[in-house]
């Protein structure tokens, strides 16, 4: 998907600090929407507990 996108990994980490994630550890699902947004579900535990996740 990255590729067809033309989306590095660069870009990647940026359209998740621009959702204040800052750990690809945080992220459960993405998905890059048709309008160029970036749709987030975190994992459960960044979620419930998110200082916890930066200590993994």
């Amino acid at each position: 998907m990255l590729k067809g996108e033309r989306l590095n990994m660069d870009d990647l980490s940026m359209l998740f600090r621009e959702q204040s994630i800052f750990s690809m550890q945080e992220v459960d699902y993405a998905v890059l929407e048709p309008n160029g947004q970036l749709s987030v579900l975190k994992k459960w535990i960044a979620r419930v507990f998110p200082k916890r996740i930066l200590l993994m």
